[in-house]
C-alpha cells in the first residue's frame, strides 16, 4: 500500500482502532459468528470508517461499528462495486 500511496500513512493494526480514519479487515475473520473480532470494538470511534471484505454474511465488527456510529462498507457492497467496474470495463472494450 505504501508503494502505491506514498503520501498516505498506512499501518498494520495491533487491534486498537483508536485514532485511525479507516479500519479495513481484509482477513477471513468474520466468516463465522464465533470468530474473534479483528479490532477491539470498544475502541472504535464514530469518525472511523470500518470496511470488511466478508461478503457471505455481515460480520459482527460491521454490526458493532454501525451501532457505534461508524460509516461501514461490507463485503457485499465491495463486491457490487467490483461487478459494476468489471461490467463497465467489458462493455467499453
Amino acid at each position: 500500500m505504501h508503494l502505491a500511496f506514498p503520501d498516505v500513512d498506512v499501518a498494520q493494526s495491533s487491534g486498537n482502532p483508536r485514532g485511525y480514519d479507516v479500519v479495513v479487515n481484509g482477513t477471513s475473520l468474520g466468516l463465522s459468528a464465533s470468530d474473534l473480532l479483528p479490532v477491539d470494538p470498544e475502541l472504535l470511534e464514530a469518525k472511523t470508517a470500518v470496511i470488511d471484505v466478508i461478503a457471505a454474511r455481515e460480520p459482527e465488527i460491521i454490526q458493532i461499528a454501525r451501532a457505534r456510529g461508524c460509516r461501514v462498507v461490507n463485503g457485499l457492497a465491495m463486491m457490487q462495486g467490483q461487478v459494476e467496474a468489471m461490467t463497465a470495463f467489458l462493455r467499453d472494450r
